[in-house]
């Protein structure tokens, strides 16, 4: 059974009660615990599933604070438990190959930092079996992108047919796993090459499983979570929500709150912020320190609906863009620069695709690869229409015009 074949008041009620167990694995507060356990185990399980939080499930069924134990039916509990094993194995081995990648490349020079999966896995989640990844994002220069996408290529990594705006996918030949190197920050985010010169000057590191890893500093950190959301218009499960509002409660003694508003001034985020904040706490009812809240700010109407019924109904392909208003940036200007910026990458970035050092024979590769891109465009014009077409140029939730 999928969550869309239920009624709305029934994934209303498994959605509650997975958000009030997200809360009380925070918070540890009995008053945050669900009052009641699900109508239908198997039901919920298929919102925890879509969501990827059956690693937790599974952990908070066995905590002596939530003490589901028997309740929950031997198969629901054997599909989380298994989860959560496997999670483990799996999370550590992509971290194990993060890690001899950054080594190798810091041996030739080169510097990368990770964030988002493994950043909070230790800044919010604190245990490496409860996080699900399916890849490493890891932040770069755009001119070492050649070098590292050979060293990742020795570590079975191999990149793809198609380019991405801000970053080069490498998926690993035998694992389900992908590196991906991204080269400019997320569009949303202004004045991208002030934020790279912080996270170049100010090294931090975070540690997984005794395994250490350069990262941006925490506040940084914070910021590029909430751009990653925003770039990808919140079309996500709850897992990068609950990333967020983990790192600032496990995080709200430590933070700044004055540096946070700082950088959100250098990338005019503030009000995509404070309303990312108030989803999570008004919408979502997941915690949101109020050191760190800004003073809060209601999001607007039509997007807190609009969130609810996309986590409600996963595979609805509305877009909440279209329901953002004043909460826009961007406009025909940026569209038309993010086509041809598909059409056009970085020389650097056909020379880590190809995996050839020659500049020359990377510039022979653009009107091949420009071709595929149209034709790859078509066939998707083709399957979904001229609307997602038009959807699949454009990621602009809460783009305010320039």
């Amino acid at each position: 059974m999928t969550p869309e074949q239920l009624a709305p008041d029934q994934r209303r009620r498994h959605l509650r009660w997975l958000l009030d167990s997200c809360r009380f694995w925070l918070t540890g507060l009995e008053t945050d615990a669900p009052a009641t356990d699900p109508e239908d185990w198997r039901e919920l399980a298929a919102f925890v599933y879509f969501h990827d939080l059956d690693p937790l499930l599974h952990h908070l069924a066995g905590s002596d604070r939530l003490d589901l134990g028997e309740r929950v039916p031997a198969r629901v509990r054997q599909q989380w438990e298994s989860a959560y094993y496997r999670n483990f194995v799996f999370n550590i081995e992509l971290v194990d190959l993060v890690e001899t990648f950054l080594d190798a490349a810091e041996r030739e020079g080169l510097q990368a930092r990770v964030f988002k999966g493994p950043v909070t896995i230790a800044r919010g989640w604190f245990d490496p079996a409860l996080r699900v990844m399916a890849d490493v994002d890891l932040i770069c220069r755009q001119r070492d992108l050649p070098r590292l996408a050979e060293i990742a290529r020795i570590l079975d990594f191999e990149a793809g047919p198609q380019t991405a705006v801000h970053h080069l996918a490498l998926k690993h030949r035998t694992l389900p796993a992908a590196l991906e190197l991204h080269f400019q920050l997320y569009d949303v985010i202004a004045q991208p090459a002030t934020l790279l010169e912080r996270l170049w000057a100010e090294p931090a590191w975070v540690e997984v499983d005794g395994r250490k890893l350069p990262a941006p500093p925490p506040e940084l950190a914070l910021i590029l979570d909430a751009g990653h959301l925003l770039q990808h218009d919140l079309q996500l499960n709850l897992r990068p929500f609950l990333d967020l509002s983990a790192t600032l409660w496990r995080q709200r003694d430590t933070l700044d709150p004055e540096l946070i508003d700082e950088l959100l001034r250098t990338a005019d985020l503030e009000p995509e912020y404070r309303s990312i904040l108030g989803l999570l706490d008004r919408v979502l009812g997941l915690p949101v320190p109020t050191r760190l809240s800004g003073g809060g700010q209601a999001p607007p109407a039509a997007l807190a609906g609009a969130l609810e019924a996309r986590l409600l109904a996963p595979d609805r392909l509305d877009r909440i863009g279209a329901l953002a208003g004043p909460h826009r940036r961007g406009g025909a200007g940026s569209t038309l620069s993010y086509v041809l910026r598909r059409l056009l990458p970085p020389l650097e970035q056909l020379q880590a695709m190809s995996g050839s050092r020659s500049r020359t024979r990377a510039l022979g590769a653009y009107p091949a690869h420009a071709a595929a891109t149209v034709g790859r465009a078509l066939r998707r014009w083709r399957s979904s229409g001229a609307g997602g077409a038009e959807a699949s140029l454009k990621n602009d939730l809460f783009r305010r015009r320039r």
